[in-house]
């Protein structure tokens, strides 16, 4: 059951609260001062696959086994496929008062 996290801005108070997904609601009042000054909290979640019964499997591990799965001719199509994006000119113009930043190449 996921934990949401709150804060309330009145009496500098932190709480938290179970609810199922479907059960979500935004919590207005603070139970401790009972004023309506409470705001969520955004606290990421940690998320794992387990690689064997005692190790970890992180993004770096899965980037590098989906790279061994694939052909020399696969990869280079690939990196070509992103330089081609990388090189691209944007696609609309900016909004007014906004402006691009040139980005440094390797």
């Amino acid at each position: 059951m996921p934990t949401y996290e709150y804060h309330c801005k009145n009496c500098l108070k932190d709480f938290e609260v179970f609810q199922n997904i479907q059960d979500f609601c935004l919590i207005n009042t603070c139970p401790i001062c009972k004023q309506q000054t409470v705001v969520m909290r955004f606290t990421p979640q940690n998320c794992y696959v387990k690689l064997a019964d005692s190790e970890i499997k992180t993004l770096g591990h899965l980037a590098s086994r989906n790279s061994e799965n694939k052909s020399s001719d696969e990869i280079a199509s690939i990196k070509r496929k992103n330089m081609e994006y990388r090189h691209k000119g944007p696609d609309k113009p900016l909004p007014p008062g906004m402006k691009r930043v040139k980005r440094n190449e390797p």
